[in-house]
């Protein structure tokens, strides 16, 4: 998989102290910097635990697919959605990159809190819209809990803005599956 660092719309502004921009034979995206050496690689299967354990202990909120079944299923589906963000083999950072065919969508964008304000949010945010662009996407949108000013802030930087149009409607869906 092919990641950027430049955005949907134009490049993007310094990430602080983030230095350059490698990539390795396999395509994983690597940050090095003065105090930063990051690699972002996309999921894979055996992921799933990992990815619970950190959301749980890094994330804001938590949501309805947040099981082993529904991080499977994600990582069975689409893993290079999954966008994981790791310095010396430990997973330090995530977002999920949904792509639709039509939309791009950004969840569970999370930074361990010993990692937070160097820089690993926006790189990840940058991998995302790297992976849309290549993708052919147009627009991203960003699930952000109201209440967590902070990603609102990561957000604001790193060029998006809340579209006071619309509002996000949901649905519970059954969760038995259908058979036939």
């Amino acid at each position: 998989m092919y990641f950027t660092t430049t955005p949907l719309m134009g490049p993007a502004p310094p990430i602080g102290h983030l230095a350059r921009v490698g990539r390795s034979a396999l395509g994983d995206l690597y940050i090095v910097g003065e105090s930063l050496s990051v690699k972002i690689r996309s999921g894979r299967l055996d992921d799933a635990d990992a990815l619970l354990r950190f959301w749980a202990a890094a994330a804001h909120g938590t949501s309805v697919s947040d099981d082993i079944d529904g991080v499977t299923r994600l990582l069975k589906h689409d893993p290079e959605s999954v966008l994981i963000a790791e310095r010396d083999g430990i997973m330090i950072g995530t977002v999920i990159a949904g792509w639709d065919g039509w939309r791009c969508h950004i969840y569970r964008l999370a930074v361990a809190p010993d990692h937070r304000r160097q820089g690993i949010g926006r790189a990840l945010l940058d991998a995302a819209a790297g992976r849309f662009a290549a993708l052919g996407g147009r627009r991203a949108d960003a699930m952000v809990d109201d209440a967590n000013p902070d990603a609102h802030q990561l957000y604001r930087t790193a060029g998006y803005a809340p579209d006071p149009t619309w509002t996000r409607w949901v649905r519970p869906l059954p969760q038995e599956r259908p058979t036939g």
